[in-house]
């Protein structure tokens, strides 16, 4: 399952990222990848959500990983210390979060399993 993060994940966002991380968890049967890469601002209690949604997928085979990280992102991972408990995997060089999409929230992909994908 892979759930899109955007916009500024601060302590007004943490409950509604939290219960969308925590139905992605509960869904999801191989694990959870997080898209950080529209992430334009994150704070402690962001870092909170994630660390506790990655413990929460750790019955899962695939656990809880963050892909598209920001630099300045895996720079509060390393910090924090949290580098060494999230599987985090930086965005492409020179991207950059497009600062038009700043409004908080999150889409959460999974399709059905009859659905074929097109693309």
């Amino acid at each position: 399952m892979v759930v899109a993060l955007s916009g500024e994940i601060d302590i007004a966002a943490a409950p509604a990222v939290r219960e969308v991380l925590a139905e992605a968890v509960g869904q999801a049967a191989a694990g959870v990848i997080v898209d950080l890469g529209e992430v334009t601002f994150l704070d402690a209690a962001g870092l909170g959500v994630l660390a506790g949604a990655s413990g929460r997928a750790r019955h899962l085979p695939g656990g809880l990983r963050l892909v598209a990280v920001p630099a300045r992102v895996l720079r509060l991972l390393a910090l924090t210390g949290l580098d060494r408990h999230l599987a985090a995997f930086p965005a492409p060089r020179g991207s950059q979060p497009q600062r038009e999409h700043a409004a908080p929230l999150v889409a959460a992909a999974a399709p059905p399993a009859e659905t074929p994908r097109r693309g």
